[in-house]
Parts: C-alpha cells; structure tokens; sequence
C-alpha cells in the first residue's frame, strides 16, 4: 500500500497536449462566457457589506500610494486579519479617482452609493478580471471543468464582487497548473524537471497565500508530490524557501513585527470562529442551495452548482489518476470547509476550482459510460436480429 501512494505520488501528470492551439482556443471561449456573466453581475449585485470594509482599507493605501508615502503602508491598522495584498490591489485601481467620500456602514442587499459607483466599477472590474482568469486556466486543462467552474453562482458572485477571493484564487490555479506541469514524462518512465515552471508555482502560492491566509492549503496540496517527485531535498527547500520569500515580500503587514502581525491575525479568527460558528454541513448545504445566506439566489441559477456536486463525487477516481495535485486540493479544502466553525457563502471558493476538476473528470466518466452502453445496446440487437 505505502509503495503504491509513493509511486502516484510520483506520477507526473500529463501535461498540455498536441493541438495546444485549439485547446487554448476552447478554454479562451469557455473564459469568455465566465466574463460575461461576471460583468452582468458586476453590474446588477447590490452591495455586499464586506465590499465596503475593504474599499474603506483600500482608500487608505490609495492616498499612502498617491502620496508617496511607501513607509505608512505596513503601518496601516485596518483589517489586519487579512494579508493587505488584495487590498493594495483595489488601492491601486481607485488611485487616480482624487476623492475620499464618506463610506457609511450599510446592509448588504442594498443599492450601491451613487457616490461609489465608480470605486465599485474598478475595483469589482479587478475582481472580474481574476476569476475570469481562473476559468481559463482550469478550462485550459480541462474543458467540462472549466464550463462548470464558468457557471457556478457562488464563483460568479465573489468574484464579481470587492471580495477577497478573485485575485487569491487565480494565483492558487496558476500554482497548481505550473506545479503540474514542472515534471514532463520521458522514455521510459523517467521524469524531466522544468525549473521555470516549477519556481515560478512557488512565486504563485507566495502570492496566493499573501492575498489571503487560507490559501496556504494549496500549498498544502503541493507539498507531498514535491517531496516525491523532487528526488533532491535541495529541489524541495528551494521552492518552499521562494514560496515563503515572495509571501513575506508582498505582506507588509508582517515587516515591522512579523510574529505580531501573525499573533492578530490568528486570534482575530479563532475569536471570531468561535462567535460564528455553524453546523459542519453547512458549506456543503450552501453548495447544494439546500439552506439560503443572503446569496441573492434572484441573479443565478443553483442547478449547476448541484451538478458540480454531484459530478465532482463522480470524479474522484478519475482526477486521482489523471491530475492527483486537483485531488488532494479539493480534499483538504472540503476538509476545511467542513471544520473550520466559521463558514461564510464565500469560503467555498478556496475549493470551487479543484471540485469543478473533479466535476469535469466525472461528467466525462459518466458520459463515456452512457456511449459505451449505448454501443453495446445497438450490438446487441443487431445480433439478435
């Protein structure tokens, strides 16, 4: 059994295929599709409430920013139970607008300030932008993934939103993709190691975990085929030497006093889980759309993210074959879903793309079954006949 975990371990996993054009093509229709249903909802989401927590940080980095003043931004206090990177980013969108209007507390669901209007524009657009992205990478490697992640309202809604999630995300698939694409099969059964792809997947999961903590379980999913198919310990020190420089890097919340700014950020969320916590099948009821959280269910339909669900358990046999990375990835993100206490609409999108692999593997499975049936059917009664 143990030789056995080692050898998939091992396992590279197939990288792009001949007729990478018209693979890049399809996924670039597939990631076309996403935008437009991201910008729709871009336009039409009333405000969330999250939304103005974070373009009130952002105002803040986009007058250090506009000022000059690079020593005030890891002294910023706000918010410090996230990394800032995400945040710098919509600071920088709304850099050149030369206004700070009041940004008063409101309830989410109600109409975004005409006053904002334009901030909302920008810094959503970012957000649309990163999760459009993210399709297209996933659907680069697997198309049917890619549809469903495309279609899937939870990731339509928080990444079209002034949310957290979009920009971390992206940099999680792309780690992911370039991680599985660093060891190229040869003659036999040897394995070629690119460096380019595999030190920039540690340039992606420093960014990602720098734009939100949680995503540091995509570094988690990495870890063990790195450690088996590095071969040299060097190999495995390096990438996780430059994952973790290019995070502390992009983190100034951590320069001045980095175990201070870690202790706040721990004991914010330990804190604030144990105030909110909910049942352990929640995240997988909100999936279903089996309970309702304020998820505006009016702009989206809830029928694909069920057949995601669905497809997904399907796949599991088939993802551990064919990309084991996306497996273990959508494993541990349910595992943390399911139980960590807090449990917000927005934190299944730490798993969203690697379920949607899964879900694109088990509708193939299902649909290779149902033909073969069908062919085996026809056989059969021709030679009744």
């Amino acid at each position: 059994m143990v030789s056995r975990i080692a050898a998939w371990l091992r396992a590279p996993e197939p990288g792009f295929k001949r007729g990478f054009l018209a693979a890049a093509v399809l996924a670039l229709v597939i990631a076309s599709l996403a935008g437009v249903l991201r910008f729709r909802a871009m336009q039409t989401l009333p405000m969330d409430w999250d939304e103005l927590v974070y373009l009130r940080v952002a105002y803040v980095y986009a007058q250090l920013i506009e000022r000059e003043q690079w020593a005030g931004i890891p002294q910023v206090p706000f918010n410090p139970e996230h990394p800032p990177l995400v945040k710098l980013a919509y600071g920088v969108a709304i850099t050149s607008l030369d206004r700070d209007p009041p940004i008063r507390p409101q309830a989410t669901g109600t109409r975004i300030p005409v006053e904002l209007r334009e901030e909302f524009r920008r810094a959503r657009l970012l957000s649309v932008a990163a999760g459009t992205a993210q399709v297209y990478l996933v659907a680069l490697l697997n198309p049917l993934a890619g549809l469903f992640l495309a279609i899937d309202s939870y990731h339509i809604r928080y990444t079209s939103e002034i949310m957290l999630e979009a920009i971390p995300g992206f940099f999680a698939v792309l780690a992911i993709v370039l991680f599985g694409a660093s060891w190229r099969p040869r003659e036999r059964g040897t394995r070629k190691l690119d460096a380019a792809y595999l030190y920039s997947s540690a340039v992606s999961i420093g960014l990602a975990v720098s734009g939100k903590y949680t995503y540091a379980l995509v570094a988690l999913a990495i870890l063990p085929f790195l450690l088996a198919r590095a071969g040299r310990w060097r190999v495995s020190v390096s990438y996780i030497a430059l994952a973790f420089l290019v995070f502390f890097a992009t983190n100034p919340a951590l320069w001045l006093d980095p175990l201070a700014g870690m202790a706040d950020a721990f004991s914010f969320h330990a804190r604030f889980s144990g105030e909110n916590a909910r049942a352990w099948w929640h995240p997988l009821a909100l999936m279903a759309h089996t309970v309702h959280d304020d998820h505006h269910a009016a702009y989206f339909a809830a029928w694909p993210d069920r057949l995601l669900l669905l497809f997904a358990a399907v796949g599991i046999v088939r993802t551990a074959r064919h990309r084991p990375t996306w497996l273990v990835w959508a494993l541990l993100g349910v595992a943390f879903l399911v139980t960590w206490p807090t449990k917000w609409a927005h934190y299944p999108l730490l798993a969203l793309p690697a379920l949607a692999m899964c879900a694109g593997y088990g509708l193939a499975w299902c649909a290779e079954t149902l033909a073969a049936t069908w062919r085996r059917l026809k056989t059969s009664r021709g030679t009744t006949a």
